[in-house]
Formats: C-alpha cells, sequence, structure tokens
C-alpha cells in the first residue's frame, strides 16, 4: 500500500492519501510516499495536522492514527514479512528507507547514499513484553519533509524529531520546543564527516594515518612513502614506490609561464599569496576534459600532479619575488632532496636532507584542521582540486593556523636578540603578564597534552643547533619557554614550536615556513579532496540569527538606479 504526502505552497496544505489523489492545486514543493506492507489491508487513512511557529511558518505535522500507518507492522516480534518502507525525494536524488525484522537499509537511484546517514538516527521503543511499541527519528525531514522552500522555521529550533508509540495512536514530525540548539564557537568537537584518512586519539596519544601510528611512519619511513599511504590508502610495493617516486619527479616541471607570472608580481606580495597565485594560475594549464573531471582517477592524475609540482612553485615564488635566481626541478635527484636542492641552490648533505624529510611527515596529515575542512568544504560544491586546494592555501597562511611555526621563531629570536637565553623566562613572563599571545603552544585537539608530533621532533634540535653561530643559544631558549609555559599555563608545545626552529636550523628563510608547510599537507589534502568527491554531501550548516525583525524598508531607492 502507498501513501502519498504531499506539501502544497500557496495553499499551505501537508497532505496523506493512498492511491492517486485528487487535484489539489497549487504550487507543490514537497513531495514523499509511505508504503505499508506485512499484513495490513486497504483502506487505511491518517489525518495530517500541520504545526506552525508563532509567526505562521510550517515547523512540522502530525499524523493521527499513526499506529495503523507505520507502527502495527512493528506490534509483533520480529516476522519476515513485517515490513516497513519510507520512499521519496532528497537532494535530487530518490531513496527508499526499508526495515524488515528489525533491519533498518537505504538504496537509491544513487550508489552515493549511505545508509549509515538515516541508520544511526533510529530508535526502537519496546514494551514491558518485548513488543516493538515504537520508534524515534531524528533528522525526520531528510526523509519526509525535505523541502519546506525556507518555510520551515529557520532558527533557535533543534533538529526535527519523528517519534511514534502506541500509546498517543500518532506520529509527530516537527521541532517540538523552541529551545536554542546545541551551538558550538568555531565548531569546537563538531563532527563534520567520516574519513578513513587520519584521526587524532587524544585518549592514547596517537596520531593515526590510515591505521597506522604517524610517529612509527615517521621514524621508520620516507615522505613519499607516507604520501603514497595516504593518498592510495596503503602502503607502496617496491615496484610501486618506484614508480610513485619516477613520477613525482617527471611531473616536477611547471611551464615557463608560471616563472614569468612569480617576476611580475609585486615585490610585497607575500608567499602564501604568491603560492595561492601560482596554484590558481596552474589550473589553467590543465587539460579542460581532466580539471572538470571529479573521478577517482581524474582527481588522481590532478592530485599527483599538484604534489609533484607544489614544491617547485614555493620555491620560485619566493626567489622570483626576491630577486634570487629561479632554480628548476633536477630531474636526476628524488622527489625531497630535489625539494631542499631547489631551496638551498645546492644538493644537501644526509643530516639536512633526514630531517627535512621527517618534518615533513609529521606534516603530512592531521585530521580536520582548518585547511582541510577548507579544502572539503570546496570540494563538496563539486568544485576542482585545483579550487580546493586554493583555498586550502588561503586558510593555512593566516597566522592561528599554518603562520604559527613563522611566530614561533621569530619569538625566540627576538629573546635572543633583546638579551640571550638568560632572558629568555623574564621575556616570556612579560608576554603573559600582559596577556600576549605566544605561539607554538596549545591545540584545539590535544589541549592541554603534548603533540606527539613535536616530543618526536625535539630530539632533532640538539643534532642541529652546531650548523649556525646561534643554534645552541636559540635551543637553550626554547627549553627554557618551554618550561615557563608549562609551569605558567599548563601548555605543551605543539609541532609548530619545534619545526620553527628546526627550519631555522636548517637555513630556510622565514617567509617559506608556512608554503613548506602547504607543500607537506599537500598529500593529505589530496587524499581528502578524493575522500570527498567519492562519497559527496554538500556542506551547508544553519546559523543562530541575532538580527533585527520587522523592519520595513522606504518606499523608494536610495541610491541613484
Amino acid at each position: 500500500m502507498r501513501l502519498d504526502i504531499r506539501y502544497f505552497a500557496d495553499t499551505d496544505t501537508l497532505s496523506l492519501w493512498n492511491g492517486e489523489p485528487a487535484s489539489k492545486g497549487g504550487d507543490l514543493i514537497a513531495t514523499g510516499a509511505l508504503m505499508v506492507d506485512g499484513g495490513m489491508g486497504d483502506g487505511v487513512t491518517g489525518d495530517i495536522i500541520a504545526d506552525y511557529d508563532s509567526i505562521g511558518r510550517v515547523v512540522g505535522f502530525t499524523i493521527e492514527h499513526a499506529s495503523e500507518l507505520l507502527l502495527h507492522p512493528l506490534t509483533r516480534k520480529a516476522r519476515a514479512s513485517d515490513h516497513l518502507e519510507v520512499e521519496g525525494m532528497y537532494a535530487g536524488y530518490s531513496y527508499t528507507l526499508s526495515m524488515n525484522s528489525g533491519t533498518l537499509t537505504l538504496s537509491s537511484d544513487r550508489e552515493k547514499v549511505r545508509s549509515s546517514e538515516v541508520a544511526e538516527h533510529l530508535i526502537a521503543h519496546y514494551d514491558a513484553d518485548g513488543d516493538a511499541s515504537g520508534f524515534t527519528l531524528d533528522r525526520a525531514s531528510e526523509l519526509l519533509l525535505p523541502h519546506l522552500n525556507g518555510k520551515v522555521a529557520s532558527q533557535r529550533m533543534p533538529d526535527p524529531v519523528l517519534s511514534a508509540t502506541n500509546n498517543d495512536q500518532s506520529i509527530a514530525f516537527g521541532r517540538t520546543t523552541m529551545t536554542t540548539p546545541d551551538y558550538s564557537p568555531g565548531l569546537e568537537g563538531v563532527i563534520a564527516t567520516e574519513t578513513s584518512v587520519s584521526y587524532l586519539d587524544v585518549d592514547i596519544d596517537q596520531i593515526l594515518v590510515r591505521g597506522y601510528d604517524l610517529i612509527e611512519l615517521a621514524q621508520n619511513l620516507c615522505y613519499t612513502d607516507v604520501a603514497y599511504l595516504v593518498i592510495y590508502g596503503d602502503l607502496p610495493t617496491p615496484a610501486q614506490a618506484k614508480a610513485f617516486c619516477d613520477r613525482l619527479v617527471a611531473e616536477a616541471e611547471v611551464p615557463d609561464e608560471l616563472y614569468r607570472l612569480f617576476e611580475l608580481m609585486p615585490k610585497s606580495t607575500v608567499a602564501m599569496d604568491a603560492l595561492r597565485t601560482g596554484l590558481s594560475f596552474l589550473a589553467g594549464y590543465e587539460d579542460p576534459d581532466l580539471l572538470h573531471d571529479n573521478s577517482h582517477e581524474a582527481n588522481l592524475e590532478k592530485g599527483i600532479k599538484l604534489l609533484a609540482q607544489t614544491p617547485t612553485l614555493v620555491v620560485n615564488s619566493y626567489r622570483a619575488l626576491n630577486d634570487m635566481p629561479i632554480v628548476r626541478p633536477d630531474p636526476n635527484l628524488p622527489y625531497m632532496e630535489n625539494f631542499l636542492y631547489m631551496l638551498r641552490g645546492e644538493r644537501p648533505d644526509a643530516e639536512s636532507l633526514d630531517a627535512f624529510d621527517r618534518i615533513h611527515m609529521c606534516y603530512i596529515e592531521h585530521e580536520m584542521p582548518n585547511s582541510t575542512f577548507a579544502a572539503r568544504v570546496i570540494a563538496s560544491t563539486l568544485s576542482d582540486m585545483y579550487g580546493a586546494m586554493v583555498g586550502a592555501v588561503a586558510s593555512l597562511k593566516g597566522p592561528l593556523h599554518g603562520g604559527a611555526n613563522e611566530a614561533a621563531i621569530e619569538f625566540l629570536m627576538d629573546i635572543n636578540g633583546t638579551g640571550g637565553p638568560g632572558h629568555a623566562e623574564n621575556y616570556t613572563m612579560g608576554k603573559l603578564e600582559r596577556r600576549e599571545r605566544i605561539m607554538g603552544f596549545g591545540h584545539r585537539v590535544y589541549m592541554r597534552k603534548y603533540d606527539p608530533r613535536a616530543r618526536f621532533l625535539m630530539d632533532y634540535i640538539p643534532k642541529l643547533a652546531s650548523r649556525i653561530p646561534e643554534g645552541e643559544s636559540l635551543a637553550s631558549i626554547y627549553s627554557t619557554v618551554e618550561q615557563v609555559m608549562y609551569r605558567e599555563k599548563g601548555l605543551y608545545p605543539n609541532t609548530d614550536y619545534p619545526i620553527g626552529l628546526l627550519y631555522y636550523l636548517l637555513g630556510i628563510p622565514v617567509p617559506l615556513y608556512t608554503p613548506i608547510f602547504l607543500a607537506s599537507r599537500t598529500a593529505g589534502n589530496v587524499a581528502h579532496v578524493l575522500e570527498q568527491h567519492d562519497d559527496n554531501r554538500l556542506f551547508r550548516p544553519r546559523v543562530i540569527y541575532g538580527g533585527g525583525r520587522g523592519l520595513t524598508p522606504p518606499a523608494t531607492p536610495i541610491s541613484p538606479l
């Protein structure tokens, strides 16, 4: 038996009927259907009562005699014939939600619909005899009332709840209270997506990357091994690793016009802005069909190319802006050695290369930081891989994200230039007393725990400190500041604190710290865009409105046409 639910905008009418309905007229903007089976006869009817908020907007509806429609198949203990099915349209595709013997499944005319999006929100209720007496389904608007054309009340209401019991013989759909929904400034603690790329397990101080501990990966492997893992989901075989590395080397060069673009930029352009512009410019050289193809294989093609070319953009945008000679990638050098070669203009020593590679691994992937979230949000609109990466660059530029490593080394250098190690404690205390922020400490996720990456990388500081004249002094200041910050604020370093100093000890210019961070994170961002496009859902959060109401505009225009 099919029971149709429809909503007509101009008459503000919700209707439920069995079979072909008589014409109701009006503007049909929402449709759905209930399919009920399992021993029910024909002719079952139900009455819908619409619910409105204080200013007349539809916020839900109630179906009377709901046990006849929905609960009857549940009142007997799990018979194989018992069946509940809901059909409708949502986000441009049709779906069928069905329950057989207590098992809920979701099928669709598009594979991208996942049962977990609905199934995890259904809770069955049972009476003392163990018979199903009802159910509660939150996020029900996605199932039964998908498109109310803006008439659903838009603020200060929790997610809709669909509930039903045998006692009241009715099913209520809508926002049942006017209380303020959960609000988390900065989305702190909000779960935004499912991912198999990485996870920060703060309970055991572990960063999981495709099932592996990131620190163990950084101890035992190299960046390109981990990049392959992040992008493809598995560690490479020796043959796969060679093919991957060979491709990164082969794809590293960029069009000559990009070097010219960097030379034409104003000298005041900051490195991250140059990188952002370079990536956007590079998209124009992509094959148009491939650029707009968001299939997995097409995204892999573009993602690996971006991973290969980003170091070339990072280094040579900075070189051009500072009137330094361009250093093109050397086709005879491996990926990471080539990166450091372009940075320095000479082949690196083994110690520098080892440290640089391990820093890269620590930056490669970190669950859902702002820049990765920005990339996924952009990708969720079905924008292309390049567009998502440009957005990630813009996000990472901010001092509360990627810029923290630059701020950390500048703080250490300020102390060294105004009194040295003996002045470190007083200088730090002065900053704290003035309530000035000291970058490189604390983390939104780790809170007051030690960032595992920072703990791992701190061992490289004494290994590199002797490479520059002020290295030992900066290392001493580093240690003092860490002690003061823990004593006074209970904060441990995050990974930006040691990396800021390590980059400096490696002779890397400070303005390049954040662009290099972006190059390191490219593999992770590519993996997230792949994942987003493979199982996409548009990010579209709501707000709590705090503005005015009832204002009346002037009767005539204020400005000339």
